[in-house]
């Protein structure tokens, strides 16, 4: 596929993505989560920050890159332990840093100055204050 093609592909997705039918839309797996009485809340696209699976797969995929020799076979026994590696603190502290995100976003930062706003934090476990 070419990079028209592409360009073209992806503004049909984006544009389909926005019609009214596709918006009002549940899908089957929100339907079976209500359907057991819980909340399904969707976390914004394309922001990946704030989503904590995205730290876990990226900390899985690092780990995989170091020890994979290029074999499927290798691949294979290296994914699940790689994933086995990723402990409940280590997803404790990618909540947190998703949460300080999110903080730094609802205190009007932008996408250019979030990253700024969560590293450059006042106090030990603070983000920057509202942007004037």
């Amino acid at each position: 596929m070419n990079p028209i093609e592409k360009i073209k592909l992806l503004l049909y997705i984006i544009i389909i993505d926005y019609l009214q039918d596709f918006q009002d839309r549940t899908t089957i797996l929100q339907e079976e989560i209500e359907r057991r009485g819980h909340i399904c809340l969707y976390l914004p696209k394309f922001h990946c920050e704030l989503n904590p699976i995205e730290s876990v797969w990226c900390h899985s995929k690092k780990y995989t890159r170091g020890y994979c020799n290029g074999s499927i076979v290798r691949l294979r026994k290296i994914v699940p332990e790689s994933l086995s590696l990723v402990t409940k603190n280590t997803i404790g502290c990618f909540f947190a840093i998703c949460f300080d995100y999110e903080a730094a976003y609802r205190n009007g930062h932008t996408c250019a100055s979030v990253d700024t706003a969560v590293k450059n934090y006042k106090s030990h476990r603070r983000v920057t204050g509202k942007i004037d």
